[in-house]
This record gives structure tokens, C-alpha cells and sequence, in this order.
């Protein structure tokens, strides 16, 4: 059973448990959804937990806007050091040369954490493109005691994949679509078009 503590990374359904995948749904001829998509639709996510400190706090006692964004990048760091080993990303993007900017991120907040919650992390893939990738995110509240996990924020970072040397867009890896190949899900995408309208990563797709 993986042990819920700060850079603690496990992928697990609803963030409970091992990395274990839901049974996906079966449903009769009519109106059924495609074994195939209901399989995909039940990926488990990538799960990190992480306690929310003083510093992540505003005058207000909630956790400040701005440190969702924060949490989000902690976890994708995670997932490559669990997957991939510690020193993963570092060569990535020291050695290899290949990097992630956002070039569009968004979040909808709906309950506020506090200094001592803890802060639960929920990583998928809504979208593999050629040349970047849409990462979704869910915080949750975790639960404690009698009070329930709660939903805190979700949202989503379009990364393009970059060559950092020249800066441009460039092809994403294919240990990077292994990596990542069991977090895609099925929901709704962002069209192609938010990447091709930046020209600061070179043209993503």
C-alpha cells in the first residue's frame, strides 16, 4: 500500500490505493460506449500528495491562487522522477536538450485549501500531439478524519514539446509517449489550434 506523504507519486484510481486500473464499463448495444473507449476512459491518473505549507497561504488563510499552478508542475516533476528515476528530467532537459513550456494553462477553483491540509494531486493526459501535450489536473482536499476528500481546483497546461537548443517545436519523444501512453484519457481535447497560434514554441502541434 503506498504510503501518502510529500513526494509521494503512485498512480491509483481516485488516488487510493496501487496503481490499479478500474474495471471498465460494459453496457448493452444500444447506447453503449465502445470497450475500447470505456477502457481508456478508466485509466487510473497518476496520483501525488504533498502537505500544503505557510508558505503556499495568503493573508486570507487559503492557499494563494497562483500555488495551484505550483502544485500542478509538482506533480508532473513526480511523474517522471517515480517513472523514470531522479535525475530523469534533469537530463531531459541538460542532456538531451528537450523541453516542456506551457503555452497555455487554466484552472477552476472550487473549495479552498488551507495551511496543515494536505493537497492531492491528480495527473492524466487529455492529449498526445506530434509536437505537445495537454496535461489535466484535480486537487484534491485529502481526506482527514471525519471530513471528506473534497475537489479543490482542476484545470490543464498545453506544453509544447520543444528542442531547447534552438527553441522550436520539435517531435515528442517516443520513451516520452511510453511514458505517458497509460494517463491519456478520453475527454474532450484542445483543438490544434491553440498551439498553432504560438509562435513562441515554434509552430506545436
Amino acid at each position: 500500500m503506498a504510503r501518502r506523504g510529500e513526494g509521494q507519486g503512485t498512480s491509483a484510481e481516485g488516488g487510493e490505493g496501487k496503481g490499479q486500473e478500474a474495471e471498465p464499463s460494459r453496457t448493452g448495444p444500444r447506447g453503449s460506449t465502445p470497450p475500447e473507449r470505456a477502457e481508456m476512459s478508466a485509466r487510473a491518473p497518476f496520483v501525488y500528495a504533498t502537505p500544503v505549507r505557510f508558505a503556499d497561504v495568503d493573508h486570507a488563510g487559503i492557499v494563494y491562487y497562483p500555488r495551484f499552478f505550483h502544485f500542478f508542475h509538482l506533480a508532473f516533476e513526480e511523474l517522471f522522477r517515480v517513472r523514470m528515476g531522479p535525475r530523469a528530467y534533469v537530463d531531459l532537459l541538460d542532456r538531451d536538450r528537450v523541453g516542456f513550456p506551457a503555452v497555455r494553462a487554466e484552472c477552476d477553483y472550487v473549495s479552498p485549501l488551507r495551511f496543515g491540509d494536505t493537497a492531492e494531486v491528480e495527473l492524466t493526459v487529455a492529449r498526445l500531439g506530434a509536437k505537445s501535450i495537454t496535461f489535466r489536473y484535480r486537487i484534491f482536499r485529502a481526506a482527514d478524519g471525519e471530513t471528506p476528500r473534497r475537489l479543490a481546483a482542476s484545470g490543464q497546461t498545453v506544453c509544447a514539446v520543444v528542442d531547447l537548443t534552438r527553441f522550436r517545436a520539435t517531435p515528442l519523444p517516443q520513451r516520452i509517449q511510453d511514458l505517458l501512453a497509460d494517463l491519456v484519457s478520453s475527454d474532450p481535447q484542445v483543438p490544434d489550434a491553440t498551439l498553432a497560434s504560438t509562435g513562441g514554441a515554434g509552430g506545436a502541434e
